[in-house]
Order: C-alpha cells, then sequence, then structure tokens
C-alpha cells in the first residue's frame, strides 16, 4: 500500500484488513485522524496506540500524518477536485513509484506528474511561469523543467522580486504525459540593494539567471559563496539601462548562493612623478606626469588633474599619464591626480606642492631673442590679473619693456645712492642727516633672484615686523643682505598671508603699499 491519502474527520479508528501481513510493505501514505482519542489504527491484528508507534513499525515508512490540506472546495469531499492538494501540501513531492507505477507519467486525470509523485490520486499542477510570473521573494520555491515552479514555504509580503532562471539552452518543450523533472530550488532570498538568493539542485547544468530590480547602468560584484569566480559570465557586471544583470553560471551543482552587491571597488594606489615635491619651475605650464595604475573591477574611466584644489583638467585618457594646463601664476602651487572607475569608485595619488618661480636670467642683448615668448608670459599674467606676478617678470627683462623714470623713481634712487654711500665711508651721521624720512618707500617690484639696497630695507622691515628672515647668519636681524633669497620670500609670504594679499612671494604694488602704512 503505496501513495494513499487517509483522512478521517471521525473517532474511528484508521484500519487496515489483510489477510496476512507476511510480505505486506505499508508507506508513502498521508495518514491523518483530526478528531478521536482512542488507539491510532489496527494493520491486521496489531492495535498502535498512536503515530508514533506506527511511524517506528516496518508499516509507517516515508509516511506523513499531518494534515494533507486537501481542497475541498464543496466542503464534503464530494467530487474528485475536493481530493487534489492546495498550494503548500506536504503530500505535494512526497509520494514514491511502485512496480505497477514504474512506466507511469500521468495522474488518475492524466495530468503529468512534476518531480517525484504526490501522495494520492491527483498530481499537483504548478500555478507560475518563472519567466512570466515574478516569485515573491519572501516565500521558498521549486522550478520544474519545464519553467513552471510552485511554493514550497508560504509567502509573508506579496513583495515580488524580478528573478528568471533558465538551462543554457532554455526550457524544453515535454510531451503532454511526460514526467517534468524537478529543475532547481531557490530560498532564502534577500532583495534589498544587495540581491541574494541560494539555488539547490541535482539536476541543473549550465544556467543562466536574469537579475532585475537594479541601479540602471550600475557596477555590481557577482560572488558565489562569498567569493568572486570564473564559472560566471562576470564578476563585475554592469546593469543594463533597464536596471539589468544576465549572467551565466557554469559550475557544478549541489547549493549555491549567489550574491550581487554594489561594487565598491577602487584602482590601485599611484603616485605622483613630476613637478616633485617643493620642486621650483620657472615654466607657467609645467607638464605634469604620474605612474598609471589599473583597476581589476569595473575597469579605469579616466583621470583628473586638480591644481590648487580645482578641478582643472578633466577625462583623461586612461592610456595617458600626463598633461598640461594653462599657463599658471607664479607662487606656490598644490596638484594631485584622482584614478576613477567605471563604478564611479575613486583613488587619489596624494597632494603634492610645488612652485613658479621668475627665471633669474642677466639681462644682455644675446637674451633679445627670448623676447617674444617672454612677452606671451607677461600677457599671460595680465591676461589672469596677475599683475604682481606680470610686472616682476617685467623688472627681470627692463631691455624688453623700458619705462620713462618719473621724479618719484628719480629721487628714491638719489637718497639710495647716498645712503649707499655715506654706508661706504662709514659715517652714519651723513647717512641719518641725509635720509629725509624714516619710512620704507619701495619704488620697484622685488623678487626672487633680485639685489639691490631696497632689499636689504625690506629685509630689515620684515625683521623688525615679526617676519623673520632668517634666525641667524645672512639675513638675519643686523646682517640684512641686498639679496632676495629663498629665505626673503618666505618671509614675504608669511607678511603677505596675514596681511591677507596673494600669497605669491613677490613685493608687487599692493605688498609694497601695505609696507609703506605699516612702516610709517
Amino acid at each position: 500500500l503505496k501513495n494513499n491519502v487517509v483522512y478521517d474527520n471521525s473517532s474511528d479508528l484508521i484500519r487496515v484488513y489483510a489477510d496476512s501481513t507476511s510480505g505486506l510493505t505499508i508507506n508513502n501514505n498521508s495518514l491523518y485522524r483530526n478528531a478521536g482519542t482512542n488507539n491510532y489504527g489496527i494493520i491486521g491484528a496489531t492495535s498502535y496506540s498512536n503515530w508514533a508507534t506506527w511511524l517506528a513499525s516496518i508499516y509507517g515508512n516515508s509516511s506523513i500524518n499531518t494534515d494533507p490540506l486537501l481542497k475541498n472546495t464543496t466542503g464534503s469531499y464530494s467530487t474528485s477536485t475536493d481530493f487534489q492538494f492546495t498550494d503548500l501540501s506536504p503530500a505535494i513531492d512526497a509520494g514514491t513509484t511502485t512496480s505497477s507505477m514504474t512506466s507511469t507519467t500521468t495522474d488518475y486525470l492524466d495530468n503529468p506528474i512534476y518531480g517525484t509523485p504526490d501522495i494520492g490520486a491527483y498530481e499537483y499542477q504548478p500555478p507560475y511561469t518563472i519567466t512570466n510570473d515574478q516569485p515573491q521573494y519572501t516565500g521558498n520555491l521549486r522550478l520544474y523543467a519545464d519553467g513552471k515552479y510552485r511554493y514550497t514555504t508560504a509567502t509573508t509580503s506579496t513583495a515580488t522580486a524580478n528573478l528568471s532562471v533558465a538551462p543554457v539552452d532554455g526550457f524544453p518543450t515535454f510531451a503532454a504525459s511526460t514526467t517534468r523533472p524537478e529543475y532547481l530550488n531557490i530560498a532564502s532570498t534577500t532583495w534589498s540593494t544587495t540581491k541574494s538568493f541560494t539555488a539547490s539542485s541535482s539536476y541543473a547544468t549550465t544556467t543562466v539567471f536574469t537579475v532585475g530590480d537594479l541601479t540602471p547602468n550600475a557596477y555590481y560584484t557577482l560572488t558565489v559563496d562569498g567569493a568572486v569566480t570564473s564559472n560566471v559570465t562576470c564578476s563585475h557586471c554592469q546593469a543594463n539601462g533597464s536596471g539589468i544583470i544576465t549572467f551565466t553560471y557554469s559550475g557544478g551543482w549541489s547549493t549555491h548562493t549567489f550574491t550581487l552587491a554594489p561594487d565598491t571597488a577602487t584602482p590601485g594606489a599611484f603616485a605622483l612623478l613630476s613637478p616633485y615635491q617643493n620642486e621650483a619651475t620657472t615654466s607657467l605650464q609645467p607638464l605634469f606626469t604620474w605612474a598609471t595604475t589599473t583597476d581589476s573591477g569595473s575597469g579605469l574611466s579616466k583621470y583628473q588633474l586638480y591644481v590648487d584644489d580645482i578641478l582643472t583638467v578633466d577625462n583623461i585618457a586612461t592610456t595617458s599619464n600626463s598633461t598640461t594646463t594653462a599657463p599658471l601664476s607664479l607662487g606656490t602651487h598644490t596638484w594631485a591626480v584622482w584614478a576613477i572607475n567605471n563604478a564611479g569608485n575613486a583613488t587619489t595619488s596624494g597632494t603634492s606642492t610645488f612652485s613658479i618661480v621668475a627665471p633669474a636670467v642677466p639681462v644682455t642683448e644675446t637674451h633679445r631673442s627670448s623676447g617674444s615668448s617672454v612677452s606671451s608670459q607677461v600677457q599671460n599674467l595680465l591676461a589672469m590679473g596677475n599683475k604682481d606676478a606680470a610686472e616682476a617678470l617685467m623688472k627681470q627683462w627692463p631691455n624688453l619693456f623700458p619705462t620713462t623714470p618719473t621724479t618719484e623713481s628719480l629721487l628714491a634712487k638719489i637718497a639710495e645712492l647716498k645712503a649707499l654711500l655715506a654706508a661706504m665711508q662709514g659715517g652714519n651721521e651723513i647717512a641719518a642727516a641725509i635720509t629725509p624720512r624714516n619710512d620704507l618707500k619701495l619704488t620697484r617690484s622685488l623678487s626672487l633672484g633680485l639685489t639691490g639696497l631696497d632689499i636689504k630695507q625690506l629685509q630689515q622691515f620684515l625683521n623688525t615686523h615679526g617676519y623673520i628672515v632668517a634666525q641667524s647668519g645672512p639675513g638675519s636681524k643686523g646682517k640684512e643682505t641686498t639679496m632676495f633669497g629663498y629665505a626673503t620670500k618666505a618671509a614675504v609670504v608669511r607678511f603677505q598671508k596675514a596681511n591677507k594679499i596673494s600669497p605669491i612671494g613677490v613685493v608687487g604694488p599692493q605688498t609694497r603699499k601695505a609696507i609703506e602704512n605699516l612702516s610709517r
């Protein structure tokens, strides 16, 4: 006796009458009493007081005694449809074949068998198709080889997952009387920003999964059992414009967990090459170079160059590791490069500092051939509004930019010469006598590489106003020099920052005005 449903609504015993129990096999049955408190049943002359003793006998193998959840649409168990199973019946796929059923592929009503035969005369027919009906992901499901599926656990929500599964060659077409094997079971589905599900099978081969409800065009990392594997067609997958990723799994089957999580991988680390840290250059358009990098995830998309924390050059090709910019101003600058991958994740090189200084070149007739390039640099600086830097460059090339002396500049020059003469004669009294004022009035722009008595006066001003040029030796208080060197430039920069002047290290009109006001 196999594959029978015994449903008892009364207090009667379940009885099996047999002339002899020798060789009698009773298993894979659904035996349910929902009433009665006396003995469970009798087989032949043997009584079984409860289900446990029945199950422990040779007659209870693979049987069930829970409610088979019959449809009973009439309420009186009077038609064949009343004895068919509802969706979550424990009798579904719980039967077995018998010697008389080895070639049987349909049920009492000629419906095809799905997977393992059900207990009873009527085979449950899965109502859903995986390619058309999105599953409710709070319930586990069983997929059969023709693409039909059913739930094996109750769902707790009507929320669905855009998930489809199929053999790589598609679902085959079965004859009406051919058994549909069990193809795949899906459980433990998580359907949020990360999509995850567990699939198990002893039948499936190469399988295609289609996962939706993703961010359109975004990248995701696909793992199998928590690791990236070559058994899938993509490990770093990009969703299409509809938010769908399709991948093929070609590994062996047992139980595997598939996870699609937003791609957070970043490009590899890399370093800046030139200008190197604290490098000084005279070029207003230095060539920026860096070491290349790679991205093992979604792939490298582009580089970006930032100068002074401003995006200066975008969409630099991944095949390039250098670029230049529009002319920059004299002074100190910072620069950095960002590597961006296709998922939008970035790695920065870190920041480096460099400075652009005016060229300290003696002016002779042999340099007139350079006039056109110097003139272009001056025009660029003026166009950017950097008058101090432009004036400093013009002072380096007076033969290219002649000026007409003014009365003020001539008087200042005479005073400078008189003071120099007094110093050479060692007469401080004479110097004091011919120095008409104690205030400092600079008449030209001063920058790195220049010399003159006015530079010594500048150093004296800086040393006496808290912007120390040097703690000892040349440039220190009492040992000021006539050379505008890097120490003088650094002190000027500090003065400019304190007075809210662009800190370029060049003493131009705005800086001279501030010094003049403070020296009175």
